[in-house]
């Protein structure tokens, strides 16, 4: 598989796992999601740049953003050193 298809596909999940991350912290008030912080670093990153101000919509298109951009760099990153290491290994 090419190198940005795979990261296009952990992109897409990763904007899945964010989606379920939410949803699950945002009905079960009483409960939260062990790991959440961590599923859903690269959207508190993103977040981290706009105001609490900012209306719920363009909130979420951050946070999904986020999260795709994040995943997506992440996967392609480590396809790209894990072929240089096999690579480098082969010699």
């Amino acid at each position: 598989m090419v190198d940005y298809k795979y990261a296009f596909l952990w992109g897409v999940i990763g904007v899945v796992i964010g989606i379920c991350a939410f949803t699950f912290n945002y009905y079960m008030v009483s409960v939260s999601l062990p790991g959440y912080k961590f599923l859903v670093a690269p959207a508190i990153f993103v977040l981290s740049f706009f105001s609490e101000e900012t209306d719920f919509t363009p909130k979420m298109v951050l946070f999904l953003s986020g999260q795709f951009i994040g995943y997506l760099s992440v996967a392609y990153i480590y396809r790209k050193v894990s072929k240089l290491m096999l690579s480098a290994k082969r010699g």
